[in-house]
């Protein structure tokens, strides 16, 4: 239930940066989508040291940070190859060109899969971390 929690929550962003790449003014949804990804985690990391003080901030250099540090550079690629291919299909746009090749598409497909494979190990990562050291922490 963790690993697909992690994995749920982490892909959404990853569609949205995604299917923002292939809108010709898909660039605030990729900033956007970076932006609220990173106010939700630090809001609920916010809530573990206001919550939990020293045993909040130890259970999230534990069990928070490693999975989102991964997830979070993972959603910061797809962002920028977003941001590229976006731009690409503007530019294309505006000066009445073809829209897009298929090697560039393929390539943004491929980039797209491998950053998903990334966010599998983070959700993996996270789940692990998870059963080593929940034990640890009683928060309540």
């Amino acid at each position: 239930a963790n690993f697909l929690n992690s994995l749920t929550s982490s892909c959404v962003f990853l569609a949205l940066s995604f299917l923002g790449g292939l809108c010709a003014v898909g660039q605030p949804v990729s900033v956007l989508t970076l932006f609220i990804r990173g106010l939700g985690i630090g809001s609920y990391m916010g809530y573990f040291y206001l919550a939990h003080s020293v045993q909040g901030v130890a259970y999230s250099l534990l069990l928070i940070v490693p999975g989102v540090l991964v997830s979070v550079l993972a959603l910061g690629l797809s962002c920028r190859e977003s941001l590229r291919m976006s731009n690409r299909i503007l530019c294309s746009f505006l000066r009445g060109e073809a829209l897009l090749n298929r090697e560039i598409f393929t390539l943004y497909l491929k980039k797209h899969l491998i950053l998903f494979i990334f966010l599998v190990a983070s959700a993996g990562l996270d789940c692990i971390l998870r059963a080593v050291f929940s034990g640890i922490f009683h928060l309540g």
